[in-house]
């Protein structure tokens, strides 16, 4: 597997474009901040504290549901706009979306002039109403086609990139663009957290923190000139566990670890490289057994393991959900750009809730 990146557009609560939000994060900067919207019982009935998000503020205030994630969508096109060469031709879009929740627009409840309700949109009609909406907030140049859609969370934009050079390759393409975008912090995500107690509280010190962040990459498969390319994608696999988070099983490592072992043997990772990882780990107590697992058996198929180099993204953008694996790409090429990374390749590897596991292996330009 080569897919190349040629261009990255992104936006977060770090800020408004790919380079501020990495600089921002390369820096130990934070922007999680209490959202005067949503508080949670703390102990005692009677005291209630605010939840802590990193909340991309200039966008999205005041937005619920698709429109939050519309707006973060239009954010990462406008970006994309100003580094991705001039396209006045089509291109197909793999995006990775979050669910719909309670604060979309229920469409069955929507009724039409003869007093009918209109029918429920499916995920492909969602999804490329929000694509063809947020091109055209981004004032995109050119048309973008909807080719596919992942709604898997975590591991969502290792799905949107799979089906993207799957499609690349059968039907002999040159580019295309990848992009995910998702938001924990609307009502209706909020309270699903808050009570299956999965929020940071001062009570809950494990919980994660919301975020909400967007990334699309301009990809191809063709030859372009080597100044052009960021990264290649080589490798990407998948894994399933059965003792996962919606299972209520103790976690074993045993999916995530595969996922890796597999990209690795593929393509002879780490190699004499430094091992370096960037997970999707999001300070849940589940989530950091599955982790400690899952290096313990990384250490005994490979003792180099024991010097990983890991970063953690989710520090500093907060838990993106379905965003999480194109944050930590958008992360890993800024590392490369600005010479700061630990190693030429990395393995970026997401988890969802539903025990589906993801890595794929990325590398900077020769």
């Amino acid at each position: 597997m080569n897919l190349n990146i040629s261009a990255v557009g992104m936006v977060s609560a770090l800020g408004l474009d790919w380079e501020t939000s990495c600089a921002a994060s390369r820096a130990g900067i934070s922007q999680s901040a209490a959202i005067n919207y949503y508080r949670v019982q703390a102990g005692d009935p009677w005291e209630v504290q605010f939840v802590t998000a990193h909340q991309a503020t200039l966008l999205t205030q005041g937005f619920e549901g698709d429109g939050r994630l519309l707006r973060l969508l239009g954010g990462a096109f406008a970006d994309l706009r100003r580094r991705a060469p001039a396209n006045v031709g089509e291109l197909p879009v793999f995006l990775s979306l979050p669910g719909p929740s309670g604060a979309t627009l229920d469409d069955d409840a929507v009724e039409d002039d003869t007093g009918e309700p209109s029918p429920a949109r499916t995920t492909d009609e969602r999804a490329d109403d929000l694509l063809n909406r947020a091109a055209q907030l981004g004032k995109w140049q050119g048309r973008v086609r909807l080719a596919g859609v992942s709604t898997a969370g975590h591991t969502g934009f290792a799905e949107a990139l799979q089906s993207c050079f799957s499609a690349l390759t059968d039907q002999g393409l040159d580019s295309a663009l990848v992009g995910a975008v998702d938001s924990l912090l609307d009502d209706e995500t909020l309270g699903s957290l808050n009570d299956a107690k999965r929020l940071k509280h001062p009570a809950a010190p494990t919980g994660l923190v919301p975020g909400e962040a967007a990334v699309i990459f301009s990809v191809s498969r063709a030859s372009i000139r080597e100044q052009d390319v960021l990264c290649t994608v080589n490798a990407l696999d998948f894994a399933d566990q059965d003792q996962h988070f919606e299972s209520d099983n103790a976690p074993n490592g045993k999916g995530l670890s595969a996922a890796i072992i597999q990209v690795a043997q593929r393509e002879k990772w780490p190699g004499s490289d430094s091992p370096w990882i960037l997970s999707d780990h999001n300070g849940e107590g589940y989530r950091a057994g599955d982790w400690g697992h899952t290096v313990h058996r990384l250490v005994g198929q490979d003792p180099a393991f024991a010097e990983t180099h890991i970063s953690f993204p989710a520090v500093s953008f907060g838990d993106t959900r379905a965003a999480s694996g194109s944050v930590a790409a958008a992360c890993a090429v800024a590392a490369w750009k600005r010479g700061y990374a630990p190693a030429a390749r990395c393995c970026i590897v997401s988890s969802s809730d539903a025990g589906r596991r993801a890595a794929f292996l990325v590398g900077r330009p020769n």
